[in-house]
């Protein structure tokens, strides 16, 4: 009977507390409304920006491709260093991007990987996941005359300047084999 009192008294108390809700403390004669949560703050504080990332001279690492029994092929290893050339410095810098891709027997293609920029000006350091697509521009005639591509990056500021925040760029390609002015990703991004 005692243990039967003890566990109604436990469960009426964990009752009563539940109903209790820790209340934010504000000052006398503020405005409720003129408290922003933190993620209403950094929604209001998201900064755009867009650029352009162009091929180092910095030698990279081919990888290596494997064929698959079902025409398709899966490429690992891949390493290459670009810059990324935005209108904010906190995303302008040297980007080294690490791949893994997987290829169809149609000549379309989805990659993946991880990525860093290191800000300019040592401004601080990006770390970034990625994911995108890509396929064969094809003439009249069928040929390959180029390439579209597009990846999306989700990115944490690591160090320095950056520390904190989070970043989210779109990369797009077409390029075109006959102008290799074209073998450059445009850039549209925003972080807060």
């Amino acid at each position: 009977m005692k243990r039967l009192n003890l566990l109604g008294l436990v469960i009426g108390a964990a009752i009563l507390f539940s109903g209790c809700a820790k209340e934010d403390f504000s000052p006398p004669g503020s405005d409720p409304a003129d408290q922003a949560t933190p993620s209403l703050k950094a929604a209001k504080k998201a900064t755009s920006f867009t650029g352009v990332c162009i091929p180092t001279d910095i030698p990279g690492d081919p990888g290596i491709l494997k064929p698959l029994p079902n025409g398709k092929a899966l490429l690992r290893g891949f390493m290459s260093v670009w810059y990324d050339d935005a209108t904010d410095p906190l995303v302008t810098g040297q980007t080294t991007w690490y791949a893994k891709e997987k290829d169809e027997a149609d000549g379309s293609f989805t990659y993946w990987g991880k990525a860093e920029l290191l800000v300019d000006e040592d401004l601080g350091k990006w770390d970034m996941s990625w994911k995108g697509n890509g396929g064969p521009v094809l003439n009249e005639a069928g040929d390959v005359i180029g390439l579209d591509l597009v990846a999306y990056v989700v990115g944490q500021g690591k160090e320095g300047a950056v520390k904190g925040l989070v970043a989210k760029w779109t990369y797009t390609m077409h390029w075109d084999f006959a102008v290799p002015e074209t073998f450059v990703y445009n850039i549209t991004g925003s972080y807060h």
